[in-house]
Parts: structure tokens; sequence; C-alpha cells
């Protein structure tokens, strides 16, 4: 690790102390209308986009003069709403869940930004959390600083994330994640006992069901390849190279196979299950290998593993297996 990453690594630890969303304060969380729905009322436009939310949370936050349309207060939900239109949720006293604060930089310089992010911690804002996440603790650590996710990971997988530092950067990483170009190995463990190479093909779903998870055997087409590290009579720790870039597809293929991921409360059996652990979620972004921006050269970066993935036997050459050190 170079001097810039450990100057780095001291000013994240001395700024998330107390984590930024957990100081109460107002959140103004922002919709753009599109033009599918252009000429709903407002209440149709929310409940379009958070069917979720019971109707009567927007009317009482209306009423409180919490909703806002280009800026303006609406103080009932029967406005029609029109293409281009920002609506703003007003909260105030917001307080969000606390997340792992042991992010690392393992690598930066002129274009890329490479971090080891542990679990839980969501990378960009959503739901639940605004500033609790990569992007949010970034800026609140570095005076606003913006940086740009080029690819994604669950907030409860561990692992290796790379980021942008400028829209160029952005661009030619983008089109690599984009073209399956970009070489990602991930380590998980799973329920089960495995053995050698195996792959699976199942079609991932490319939209989640009303439970927010993605289905196996229909949808875009998929395929992610394993290869067995260790295993005993109960668990396994695979390698995986997802050779396409679907939404969970590690934990959807691996699920699929009969063998769920240790700790995955969402792609394995319900809490009666006999694999329901209620642990962290044993899935870990291991290394990647990609063309950096600046000259097109191959580089590779990798994360600490955590200690379940630790003491593995050694992977086969090719397929990937060349990001092992």
């Amino acid at each position: 690790m170079d001097e810039r990453c450990r100057q780095r690594n001291a000013a994240l630890a001395s700024a998330l102390q107390p984590l930024p969303g957990s100081t109460p304060y107002e959140n103004r969380r922002r919709l753009n209308v599109g033009g599918a729905f252009e000429g709903m009322t407002l209440a149709e436009f929310l409940a379009a986009k958070h069917p979720h939310i019971d109707g009567c949370v927007w009317q009482r936050s209306a009423q409180a003069g919490r909703l806002e349309v280009d800026g303006r207060r609406v103080p009932e939900l029967g406005r029609v709403v029109r293409a281009g239109n920002q609506i703003v949720h007003v909260i105030p006293g917001e307080v969000e869940p606390d997340v792992a604060t042991s992010l690392r930089f393992v690598h930066e310089d002129d274009q890329l930004v490479v971090l080891d992010k542990p679990a839980p911690l969501p990378v960009h804002p959503s739901g639940r959390f605004n500033k609790n996440t990569v992007v949010g603790l970034l800026a609140h650590a570095f005076d606003g600083w913006r940086v740009h996710p080029v690819h994604r990971l669950d907030a409860d997988t561990t692992g290796v994330l790379v980021l942008a530092k400028d829209r160029v950067a952005a661009r030619h990483l983008g089109v690599q994640f984009e073209a399956r170009t970009v070489v990602k190995r991930y380590l998980a463990k799973v329920h089960g006992a495995t053995s050698g190479r195996f792959r699976c093909t199942a079609p991932v779903g490319r939209r989640p069901n009303a439970l927010g998870k993605r289905s196996a055997g229909a949808g875009a087409p998929a395929l992610t390849h394993f290869f067995t590290l260790r295993a005993d009579a109960t668990t396994s720790v695979v390698a995986a190279w997802p050779r396409s870039g679907r939404t969970n597809q590690i934990r959807v293929h691996l699920a699929a196979l009969g063998h769920p991921i240790v700790g995955d409360r969402a792609y394995g059996p319900d809490a009666q299950g006999e694999f329901q652990s209620g642990g962290a979620l044993c899935l870990h972004a291991d290394a990647l290998r990609l063309r950096h921006p600046a000259d097109d050269r191959w580089v590779r970066f990798s994360a600490s593993r955590p200690a379940w993935a630790r003491r593995s036997a050694a992977t086969p050459q090719g397929g990937g297996s060349e990001l092992l050190g």
C-alpha cells in the first residue's frame, strides 16, 4: 500500500466516527418524472415508483408540507405531473441504519480509486441509505469528493470495488464492464459438499419479483463457472467467475444448483429451512482484471479475504484463475 492510500485510510477512520447518517438531518429524496408518467396524478406517480409504501404515508407528507414539485410545496396528491418535473420528499430528522466502517483504499491514481469494501455497506444511495453509503462516506470524509462507481456490489457483499475519478475514466471502464471483458473472481462459502469444476447456465430474471428477488430459469442468458477450493460434509468454499453481469447472478445460480450461499437470506430457504444461518453473507469479490483508462494496459486489483475464505486450496490455471494470489 502506498503513502497516498495510507493517508486516505487514516482520514477515513477519523471522519467516520460518528457515521454521517447517524446524526439526524433533513433528507431531501429526489424523484424525476419520466415521459412514461406524463399525465399521472402525483398519487399515481408515487404509487408506481414506490408500490411498497402505503398511500397514507404520502398523504400525511403532503399535508405536512413535505412534498415538493419543482421547488414548491404541494399540499395534496391530485396534482397532475409532467415529464421533467422533479419531486422532492422531505424527511426531517432522518437517522440511517449503521453500516460497516472498515472501508479501505487499496489503490489510487489520477483516474481510478480501488476500495476494499466491508459489509454491510451499500455503494449507492437507495432506500434508507443516503449518507451511509460508499459514495456518501467518501464525500463526507473528503469535502464533497465525487467519484463514479463503475460496477455493482451488493450491500452485503465484501471485496474489491473500482470507482472512476472523472467521467472520461468512467466511460472507458463502463465500456469494458458492458462488453464483459473485465475478469471478475468471487469467493463464496456455500451449503453442501461440492467438488471439482462445475457451472450454471440458468437464465436470470430481468426484473425482481414482488419480494425483490431474481428468479432462475427464465429471463436473460447467464453463465457462471465455479471451482471447489475446499469442502467438507456440510459446507464448501468455491471460486466463481461470472461470464455475464446479471443482478445477483452468483447468488441465484448457486441457489439453483442446490448450494445457497451461507448467510443468504434472500436466495436460501426461509427462516425455518435447514440452511438458514442468520449470519453474514459469505460472498466476497476477491479480485478483478481490467484495462487501465490512462493507457489501456491490463491491471489487476484484489481485496483482503475474510476469515472464512482463507486457507483454501489453489485453483487450476485458466478460466480467470490467474487472478488468484
